[in-house]
């Protein structure tokens, strides 16, 4: 569905850059999938290091802390080297949807009688103005208030 709504029906162009996307959020959801066992056992290391009394003699959660901070940053920046794939995708495919005019172009009444040398009328019909915009019970309008 994505894809329809960015190219329509023009071929794909440089599918690589989709695929990196995909890739790196992939990437991204494992890098955090990871991030969150291994905080698991960061807290079972702490838990283990305060009934040992060590907890301050090492560094809280030991190494599985410090992997689950790596991991976090890795995924945050893989996300957003996808959102920049995926941008660069469409910045591509969306600048070649307008190569191929898909929209027929329609010709206005007042295109048309002017196509085809006709008399249009000279009273232009003016457009009126919205009702009671930004009011909330026509009471309120201004005519009304003169009224009381």
């Amino acid at each position: 569905m994505f894809l329809k709504d960015v190219i329509g029906s023009n071929p794909i162009e440089h599918p690589c850059f989709l695929l990196a996307a995909w890739l790196t959020w992939a990437l991204s959801t494992i890098s955090v999938l990871a991030s969150f066992y291994l905080s698991h056992l960061a807290l079972r290391r702490a838990i283990a290091q305060i009934d040992d009394g060590t907890i301050y003699q090492q560094p809280v959660g030991g190494d599985f802390a410090r992997w689950t901070a790596i991991l976090n940053a890795t995924g945050a920046i893989l996300f957003l080297v996808g959102v920049c794939w995926i941008s660069i995708f469409a910045g591509y495919n969306l600048s070649n949807k307008g190569v191929k005019n898909d929209r027929k172009e329609t010709i206005s009444t007042s295109t048309a009688a002017e196509a085809t040398n006709l008399p249009t009328n000279s009273k232009k019909r003016q457009p009126t103005p919205p009702f009671n915009r930004g009011r909330l019970h026509p009471s309120t309008s201004p005519a009304a208030t003169d009224r009381q």
